[in-house]
């Protein structure tokens, strides 16, 4: 999903999510060995903002759909079957170990944040917390907990899901917040703005360092670096969710298995088959509220698969929600059974290209702002992508909390522009021979080929340019080339931990 650092990018488009899978981006690892190398976004789509479509089962509810945290309302159900994004990695349900879209919708059912983000409006609203009040300096949150919420597990026994005897605390939260800032975390970047937080995920520092400490059961105190308006949005997510510091001492690493897990939020883990599927159950003690209502579904199982099979499944009806991928998107829209169950959602995610600017050409500035500009990104939208994306103007999406408008700032961005184009390259490279050869390198997944064909004519159209494509299987191998010895220009996709512009 999604990590930070300062840097310039050539942003695409929003891409539209199909359903199920919005993989995130790359680990922080991967992206912090980038930062040498990348300057301004190329090319880039949004998906934020626009139609992502998705094929579901029940194109119409009934009267009482349930929302998930995956973005479409089902109606109420025994059980539902949904593939899983990433074939390749197996699945998680461990808050600190969160890669990817469908770990987050797992997690998020499990272990519910201090807050909520409505999922319609983007509003903030109380999710274990049922209030916080903030220092005049910004730099103190107090959050008031609710103290009704017990932890539970699956007893395959009895087939149903007990009590422990134990209650969410200020203290689980306290235990959660600072087990996702240890090194072996991959979320504990977003946590940084913590007083003491950076310092000890980097073994610099202590745990009685880090600036949280619940002051009661129903009390917790944060202490920041500086004002943070935007934690309340962090506080939705896994690194901040309350964790069992009783079955993670006595179990370690497989604290998450079937048998051990303990859990709170609406959903509890009922069966983990590594590298195959997850199932999550209805849990009846979840109390309920505005913001997270007692769920309807008994039963969720997410089953590891790409999405050719996944696709035949949901033909034959063995998933009941199934990403639309850009290749079977036309043919969906064709049939007039399935075009009446596709469903359209909206995902924040940023498509861009990055350089090398440690490798020429792209170490001068004015090459790759004409690279940018020589594209035409609504065009590769409505001739390549055609599912409703966004042109991406800047990194962050358009309209989300914290980011600009085109509205507000009409001029700002890069859009497409040809004829400066050519004049920026003139500048550089008044004799094209002199630029040396050019390679883009992509993954092959996807529409990751098609995209960057399109790109590579319209770089020859507009720059008298040829551009080699070269990609790659692995998505893993790839990240560490780009770690390693980045080619001049790569592709990737940025999805948020928290929908605010910070984490772009």
């Amino acid at each position: 999903m999604n990590r930070n650092a300062t840097r310039i990018l050539t942003s695409l488009c929003l891409p539209m999510s199909l359903l199920l899978a919005a993989c995130g981006g790359p680990s922080p690892e991967a992206i912090d060995g980038l930062a040498r190398k990348i300057a301004v976004p190329i090319i880039a789509t949004y998906e934020a903002g626009a139609q992502s479509p998705t094929a579901q089962l029940t194109p119409t509810p009934a009267a009482t759909p349930t929302p998930l945290s995956m973005g479409v309302d089902l109606a109420p159900s025994q059980e539902i079957h949904l593939a899983a994004c990433c074939p390749g990695r197996d699945l998680t349900i461990d808050p600190t170990q969160v890669w990817g879209g469908t770990d987050a919708q797992i997690v998020t059912e499990a272990f519910v944040g201090l807050t909520r983000q409505n999922e319609e409006t983007s509003q903030v609203e109380p999710g274990m917390a049922t209030s916080w009040d903030v220092s005049a300096n910004g730099l103190v949150w107090t959050f008031h907990l609710r103290t009704d919420v017990p932890w539970v597990h699956y007893d395959p026994d009895t087939q149903s899901v007990v009590q422990t005897g134990r209650y969410v605390t200020a203290s689980d939260f306290e235990y959660g917040i600072k087990r996702a800032l240890d090194p072996e975390s991959d979320t504990a970047y977003l946590l940084y703005l913590i007083e003491g937080a950076e310092d000890f995920n980097n073994g610099d520092g202590s745990v009685s360092g880090v600036g949280v400490e619940a002051l009661d059961d129903s009390t917790l105190e944060i202490r920041l670096t500086q004002p943070a308006g935007y934690l309340d949005v962090v506080a939705d997510g896994w690194a901040m969710a309350a964790q069992p510091e009783w079955v993670i001492g006595t179990h370690d690493d497989e604290w998450t298995e079937d048998d051990n897990i303990q859990s709170y939020g609406p959903y509890v883990l009922k069966e983990w088959e590594h590298d195959s599927h997850l199932t999550l159950v209805k849990n009846p003690y979840w109390p309920g509220t505005e913001s997270i209502p007692q769920p309807v579904i008994e039963e969720i199982t997410w089953t590891l698969m790409d999405d050719e099979v996944a696709f035949v499944e949901y033909r034959t009806g063995g998933l009941d929600v199934v990403q639309v991928s850009q290749d079977t998107l036309t043919a969906v829209q064709a049939d007039s059974q399935l075009a009446t169950q596709l469903a359209v959602q909206p995902r924040l995610v940023t498509y861009y290209y990055g350089f090398n600017t440690l490798k020429p050409p792209f170490d001068d500035p004015r090459v790759r702002l004409a690279f940018s500009l020589a594209v035409d990104r609504q065009a590769l939208i409505d001739e390549v992508l055609q599912g409703n994306q966004e042109a991406a103007r800047w990194l962050s999406p358009l309209g989300l909390r914290a980011a600009p408008t085109v509205e507000e700032y009409p001029t700002l961005g890069v859009t497409y522009g040809p004829d400066q184009a050519r004049d920026l390259l003139d500048e550089a490279y008044p004799d094209r021979s002199q630029i040396p050869p050019i390679t883009l390198m992509v993954t092959s997944y996807g529409d990751h080929a098609a995209i960057a064909e399109f790109v590579q004519s319209a770089w020859a159209d507009a720059l008298g340019v040829e551009v080699e494509i070269e990609t790659m299987d692995s998505f893993s191998d790839y990240l560490d080339l780009l770690k390693d010895d980045a080619p001049q220009i790569w592709r990737l996709g940025w999805a948020p931990d928290c929908a605010d512009a910070h984490y772009f």
